[in-house]
Parts: C-alpha cells; structure tokens; sequence
C-alpha cells in the first residue's frame, strides 16, 4: 500500500510567522495527497491539521488516520480548531485508553494503540552487567519529580536532563550529570545504572514511552504505579512499581539488595516487550484501517 508520510509538525509559537505556515503546509499536504492518491494518509498529532484540509485529503485517499502520541485534551494542544479535526478523520489512534469516552463523546472514531519501542533506536544492555550507579533517572525537571528524587539523595544518583531550573540550594545539583539522553546515549546511560526509575508524570493515570523502552532495553525499572502500566506489565515479575515516598525508597533499598530479582525482572520485561514494536504499531494500524 502506498501512504503519504513525514507530515513535518511545529508549536507555530511565531503569531505572525505560525499562520502563514499553517497555511503553506496545510497546501502542501493537500497537494501532495492530490498527487499520491495513497491508500492511507497517516499524520502524526499535526496539530496544524484543519478540518478543511482532511476532508480535501479524503477525496484522494482511501483512509485518513492520525496517531496522536500525545494528550489531545490538555495544554497546549487542545482548542476548538483541533476538536473538529479530531473528528474528520477515519480513525484517531490514541496510545490511551483513558482518552476513548471523551473522543467519542466529541464525535471522533478513535482507537487505542499504546506506546512500544524501537530495536534500532533502543538498543539492548547487557542483562549481566556490572552497574556504575545504583539509581538512574533520565527525564527533565518538574517540581514533582524534584520532590521524588529528592527522596533518593542518599543513594549513588544520577540524573539526566535539562534541571537548569533546580534551585542552586538543592541537594539535588550534585547528581545532575549532563543533558537528556535519547537512542543509544540513554541505552549506556541505562546500563550504568542498577534501577532505572520511570516518574510517569503527564499521563498521571496512564503509562509513558519510556515504559515500553527502558523494559525492552532490558532495565530493571521501578515506575510510579498507575492502573493502566499494571494492565500492561505484571508487577512483581515484569516491572516494580510504587506510590509514596515511603515505598520509593524501601524498594530502592530491597533491589539494590537483590541483584537476583533485578536480573530475573529485567529479562521477563524484555521479554514482554519482545513484539511490542513500532512495525507492529504499524501493522496494527494497517490492520484497523483495512479490516
């Protein structure tokens, strides 16, 4: 099957320069559609994406979907122009399923594809290694997370990412190590480290991409415990998870203790996540979009 893809996306933050873009690429995607005639038009999120330009895109392609890797309802993607796109396309694939009865509710057709992993950008770390930290966080600062890691102060920390706003007092400062970490910087990264911890923050509720990546990699990790991760791994086999300060920090302390449970977790959730690949989203996005 022929798709048009690499539909590019920007904030559009500019108020002068944004709606003249908008409209230069809203053009050029109908253009390009025009031309294609794909069996399957395929954004991702596009926020630029009006209504109009989808209903032009359905008069020379058999299905118009988009894969929304992000809250639809929250800042500062929601508004009005948004909504009735939302609703004119075939399907809105949505990687939670907490966000299905709002989109029905608004008219949408959408279906739940959750997050997965990519082999060439995630690549595995020895399960058998010799860790160089005990507890690794890779994420960016929030004044939650602050308040998690500062639980782990006494612990050999590192953090990765961009923690310019931590306060110069912070006793946190000391473990701030460099920059974020993505691809295969984040798979060495992960490797240093006994205990990858997941602070699923946006998406209280729901589960993050690191969920899927970290496990596949083959980190022990010890996540924020949310209804819908604990749908997705079995705690206690695949993931560890946690809910208060208290439980962080004896968690820490109990597999920092028990290399044994780590290795033994580590490799069910790698295994877990074996098939959890983006070519499979793929696939089961063909699949929903040509039954």
């Amino acid at each position: 099957m022929r798709s048009a893809l690499g539909v590019p996306h920007n904030r559009f933050t500019d108020p002068v320069l944004g709606p003249i873009l908008r409209r230069r690429w809203r053009q050029q995607l109908v253009e390009a559609v025009h031309s294609i005639q794909p069996d399957l038009l395929l954004v991702t999120k596009g926020n630029w994406v009006d209504e109009q330009s989808i209903h032009e895109a359905k008069r020379f392609s058999r299905v118009t979907a988009n894969y929304y890797p992000d809250g639809p309802f929250h800042a500062p993607n929601w508004n009005p122009e948004l909504e009735r796109a939302i609703r004119a396309y075939d399907v809105f694939f949505t990687f939670s399923p907490s966000f299905i009865p709002r989109l029905v509710s608004i008219g949408a057709r959408p279906a739940c594809l959750p997050f997965a992993w990519d082999p060439e950008m995630h690549p595995p770390i020895d399960l058998d290694r010799q860790p160089e930290c005990e507890v690794s966080f890779v994420g960016n600062w929030s004044p939650e997370r602050e308040l998690w890691l500062r639980q782990l102060a006494g612990f050999n920390l590192e953090i990765w990412g961009h923690w310019h706003h931590l306060p110069k007092s912070s006793p946190l400062r000391a473990f701030v190590k460099g920059p974020a970490q993505m691809e295969a910087d984040m798979s060495r990264t992960l490797a240093r480290s006994a205990i990858s911890l997941n602070l699923i923050q946006v998406f209280a509720n729901g589960h993050n991409m690191r969920s899927f990546e970290a496990a596949a990699m083959g980190a022990f990790v010890l996540s924020r415990r949310t209804p819908e991760l604990i749908e997705l791994f079995v705690e206690g086999q695949e993931i560890e998870c946690f809910e208060s300060p208290g439980e962080l920090v004896a968690k820490v302390r109990r597999f920092l203790a028990d290399p044994a449970a780590r290795h033994r977790i580590a490799e069910a959730a790698r295994n877990r996540c074996a098939t959890e690949t983006y070519r499979r989203r793929c696939e089961q996005i063909l699949a929903r979009c040509f039954p």
